[in-house]
């Protein structure tokens, strides 16, 4: 994905970071009830 520089670039950055966590609790949280 290409960096951009736009006119609210930390608040987009801020969003994507959030995306990226939530994504990743959401795949553990899968593996962890899975797993057991």
């Amino acid at each position: 994905m290409l960096h951009k520089k736009g006119p609210l670039p930390e608040l987009m950055e801020g969003f994507l970071l959030t995306d990226c966590f939530n994504a990743l609790k959401l795949s553990v949280k899968n593996l962890s009830e899975f797993s057991s």
